[in-house]
């Protein structure tokens, strides 16, 4: 029988992130779709419409970014917070985050005058949105 040699491999760990920082960011509105119907603070239908519209320019231009450019830019303006989900005053917002195997929760801004959030996960290029805190309740905010 002949021996076969085999030649070591190296392979390089690649960051949760790295391949996907170089994409635009797509949002998801399953979990918020499906987990909060009965949460009338984290319920995104029934908000009016300035918060929606407020909503939708921020996803706007989120969605112009790459994420590579949003890890680089100041939470107050474009970029994100992460917070663990110790800080989240929801517990069912807590459960969701725990349950998609989250420690932390991604924290964007929406308009810088007022408190309200976008609050959710990174799997990839693509962002989950877990809820709108358009009051500013979910967390303390420095």
């Amino acid at each position: 029988m002949k021996s076969v040699k085999f030649s070591p491999r190296i392979v390089q760990p690649v960051t949760r992130f790295n391949s996907d920082d170089k994409q635009t960011p797509t949002f998801c509105f399953e979990i918020i779709a499906t987990k909060y119907t009965n949460d009338s603070k984290l319920n995104l239908v029934k908000f009016e419409a300035i918060k929606s519209k407020e909503l939708a320019e921020k996803i706007n231009t989120l969605s112009q970014l790459t994420w590579e450019e949003i890890k680089k830019l100041s939470r107050k303006t474009n970029g994100y917070e992460m917070i663990p989900l110790t800080s989240l005053k929801n517990s069912n917002l807590q459960d969701i985050l725990k349950n998609s195997n989250q420690n932390e929760a991604m924290v964007f801004r929406v308009k810088s005058t007022t408190k309200s959030r976008l609050i959710g996960f990174r799997e990839g290029r693509v962002f989950k949105v877990c809820c709108y805190d358009h009051e500013g309740l979910l967390y303390n905010h420095n």
